[in-house]
């Protein structure tokens, strides 16, 4: 019977090839979507727990030993370190000493330059960031006095580590020394002469979203000793989860969309060999014969397919990769893990065309022989257009109308097909232009914080921080400015804990706009009003000359300007405030108790625009916060300004690689020793970004592709199969004078309606889509790529078109009239 099946096949090697082609297409796009986010999930995956560590989470100084954390929560890997204290490593730098467990340098992905880590009491190793000042040029073997708290000990140097620390979550009320990591690794030898309560990595296996949960419990548990890492989750884990929640939707649109496609495709086939199978049954064979027969057909078709889809695989995953992300982790446990989920995708969508064969063989199996044997399958019309069809006086329209719709549902499910298609093509590429929008003005080369999240109370309508804020000295950031390459570096300075006071009779309405926007009611500190949201900006001397100001002051020490958003017509209400005082206010904490620090400021003007600042005639910096402006040397004074936490930094158009390769160096040796910092490329952060977005356009595109040429067959053989099963009629009106001509112009004006209703359908709902949504182009700027998808669904529609013409055109009248015996 296999024998059989495989003659039976091989007699029509066009349809052979046609249907295993076609399956091919869908087999290699759904394995294909599948190989290239896997490993792209896995490469994201490994470059975060890297940079970030593995551990899902942190808990800091708890009572609580590695056995008993172990115990009480299950499903759980942890690593135990402990905090000893700091050494101070420069003027204004301190290392943290501590000690880690095999465990948590396994988790962390901690790695070594040179050496090893600590195993004896008088050795030690280090972050490579943290050679400097006493310790700067500590080679391996050679011993150096650290003092730690109020001991000194002479420790010998083993391994130099990685930095990592600078990269890592830390809680928001971290201290240097008391809750953050190991930056000098003593060995745990050394610990028993410190008594310090354990810090945990943790690590919870499962779904992201599970995993995140748990990690939250356990450190409310816990009085929130810790943090989760919420980098990883952010930067890695979230990532992965997106890029698997879109494949699996495009991979199950795609075998969605083929299942029309591929099961007309079968339609006809079984159509196609009715006769043979009515040959069969006049000789006796059962209908479970013909059942062998088609399950025989559909193993030789699949495993043809599977063939032929090995190569596309490789290809098409390659181009997923190379248009998105453009990087891919693989290992052996890796390909294994794909081959084996692979096997499994094409064994269900086996079963899938296994199900679509005997359907049609189940249908088939209600013809009589003389049926199969004559391929009696009419094209019926339906009875419910037979309105739209006395519509039409002239024989060409109601010729057009009958081959419409002879099979109302395959014309709708085309139209619909086509109109999904161009709709995917269009908003996936909505989605990708819109996020590049964003970018588009960004011209800083770098962003620096020193630190990403603080913690702090109220008292008395005053921010009090939990700890003085780690910032970038003054003489860091001029040292950065003179880096070779640098055009502009523009600073924020942490006073996140500084308030601006105003007199309540010095309250205009600007002013007043400004506060009731932010806040329900007024705060006030020693009776006077608090203006909320103050973002403050210091210029050199050298800066002053560069700002949008209406006239040029000289002497600014003690002074200020005040930018305000709230733009308002009656700029002389402003005149009040020229001339009078504001009052800067810090409350902040000390060893004997709350101190309060205060600075009058000279109001010199009073500007209803956004702050602009001129670095170059390309360049220019808008900030449209309310802003006290003053000078450098003035904030230094007051004793309110203890450094900068934010740094964009502007470079030259002629920037050298080398000196690019410089500046990176020097960024990244400036905010290495901050824990919890964060240091972004711009240009590198717009390319991550885009990925996703990338990867999303990717799979549209692929989805419209597959999903189109499925379509375009299809329509081609359903046209074709319509005109062969009427071939006798056809012959009838050809030999009445109809010329072929007449004929393709009914097919050529089939394929034209199929494209106009789905343009039709997919306009409608693009304008309203695009009209509802936010936007960042004219409407017409997206539909260009609407027009785009059209001409593209019609190109492919033209070929069909011209393959059936090529096949009318070999024929001639007297085989369109002959009966088959």
């Amino acid at each position: 019977m296999f024998n059989l099946s495989m003659k039976i096949l091989l007699s029509r090697k066009k349809w052979l090839f046609l249907i295993a082609g076609s399956i091919a297409i869908v087999l290699s796009s759904v394995a294909s979507i599948f190989i290239a986010s896997e490993s792209v999930r896995s490469a994201i995956k490994q470059k975060a727990q890297n940079t970030y560590g593995e551990h899902t989470g942190v808990l800091t100084n708890i009572t609580e030993t590695k056995k008993s954390l172990l115990k009480r929560n299950k499903g759980i890997s942890v690593g135990v370190y402990q905090i000893i204290g700091k050494t101070k490593v420069s003027s204004d730098r301190f290392a943290t000493v501590g000690w880690m467990d095999k465990k948590s340098i396994l988790l962390g992905h901690l790695k070594l330059i040179s050496g090893r880590f600590p195993e004896k009491p008088n050795e030690v190793a280090i972050e490579s960031a943290y050679l400097q000042g006493p310790l700067k040029n500590w080679r391996i073997a050679e011993k150096r006095t650290i003092k730690i708290g109020n001991s000194t000990k002479s420790l010998r140097l083993v391994g130099i580590v990685k930095n990592y620390s600078s990269q890592w979550s830390v809680a928001e009320d971290f201290e240097k020394g008391v809750n953050d990591f190991p930056n000098i690794f003593i060995s745990k030898q050394l610990t028993t002469n410190y008594k310090k309560n354990n810090s945990f990595l943790f690590k919870y296996n499962g779904s992201t979203k599970d995993s995140f949960e748990k990690s939250i419990d356990l450190i409310n548990h816990y009085d929130q000793q810790g943090t989760v890492n919420s980098r990883l989750f952010n930067n890695g884990l979230n990532q992965c989860d997106t890029i698997r929640t879109l494949s699996i939707t495009f991979q199950l649109l795609i075998v969605i969309l083929s299942l029309f496609s591929i099961n007309s495709l079968i339609l006809y086939f079984t159509q196609d060999q009715h006769k043979k199978l009515g040959i069969m049954k006049s000789v006796g064979a059962s209908q479970r014969a013909l059942y062998r027969i088609y399950i025989y057909q559909a193993v030789i078709i699949f495993v043809l397919s599977a063939l032929f889809s090995f190569p596309i695989v490789y290809s098409i995953q390659s181009l997923i990769i190379h248009f998105s992300y453009r990087e891919y982790f693989s290992n052996f446990m890796l390909m294994i893990e794909m081959v084996g989920m692979s096997i499994l995708l094409y064994i269900g969508l086996f079963f899938m065309i296994l199900f679509l064969f005997l359907k049609n063989v189940k249908e088939s199996g209600t013809l009589h022989v003389q049926e199969l044997l004559n391929q009696q399958n009419r094209v019926s019309f339906s009875e419910r257009y037979k309105s739209v069809f006395k519509g039409f006086h002239s024989s060409y329209g109601k010729l057009l109308v009958k081959e419409l719709f002879s099979n109302p549902k395959q014309f709708y499910l085309t139209v619909l097909i086509l109109c999904f298609s161009s709709l995917t093509f269009t908003f996936t590429n909505y989605i990708q232009k819109d996020n590049l929008y964003g970018w588009e003005g960004l011209k800083s080369k770098y962003y620096l914080n020193s630190q990403e999240a603080f913690s702090f109370k109220t008292q008395q309508n005053l921010k009090v921080l939990s700890h003085q804020g780690l910032t970038f000295t003054e003489a860091e950031v001029k040292k950065l400015e003179k880096t070779p390459g640098v055009l502009y570096i523009d600073k924020t300075p942490f006073m996140e804990d500084v308030e601006t006071l105003i007199d309540r009779k010095m309250i205009t309405p600007s002013i007043n706009n400004w506060i009731f926007n932010e806040n329900s009611a007024y705060k006030t500190y020693n009776n006077k009003i608090i203006i909320p949201d103050v973002k403050y900006v210091l210029l050199n001397k050298d800066d002053w000359k560069n700002i949008e100001a209406p006239k040029k002051y000289k002497d600014l020490d003690g002074k200020a300007f005040i930018y305000n958003p709230v733009n308002k017509k009656n700029t002389n209400e402003d005149k009040i405030l020229v001339g009078n005082t504001l009052t800067l206010v810090r409350l902040y904490k000390t060893p004997t108790g709350m101190k309060t620090s205060q600075k009058k400021l000279k109001i010199l003007d009073v500007i209803h625009k956004p702050f602009k600042y001129r670095v170059s005639p390309s360049v220019e910096i808008k900030k449209d916060d309310f802003i006290i402006l003053m000078d450098t040397q003035t904030a230094v004074k007051s004793g309110l300004f203890h450094g900068f936490n934010e740094l964009e930094i502007y470079t030259k158009k002629d920037i050298s690689h080398k000196e690019k390769m410089n500046l990176d160096k020097q960024v990244k040796s400036l905010s290495s020793t901050f824990p919890g910092s964060l240091v972004q490329n711009t240009s590198q952060l717009i390319k991550d970004d885009n990925k996703i977005y990338n990867y999303l356009k990717v799979l549209g595109m692929l989805l419209f592709f597959v999903s189109l040429i499925l379509t375009a067959i299809s329509v081609t053989i359903m046209i074709f199969s319509k005109y062969q099963t009427q071939k006798r009629q056809w012959g009838i009106y050809l030999s009445l004078g109809m010329s072929k001509r007449n004929i393709m112009q009914l097919v050529f004006s089939e394929i034209f309606i199929y494209v106009f209703v789905s343009m039709i359908l997919s306009m409608l709902i693009c304008c309203i889509g695009l009209i509802m949504l936010p936007r960042q182009y004219p409407l017409v700027f997206y539909f260009k790529y609407f027009l785009l998808s059209i001409l593209i669904e019609i190109s492919f529609l033209i070929i069909g078109g011209y393959i059936i013409n090529r096949s009318l055109q070999r024929q001639s009248i007297a085989s369109f009239l002959r009966r088959d015996e």
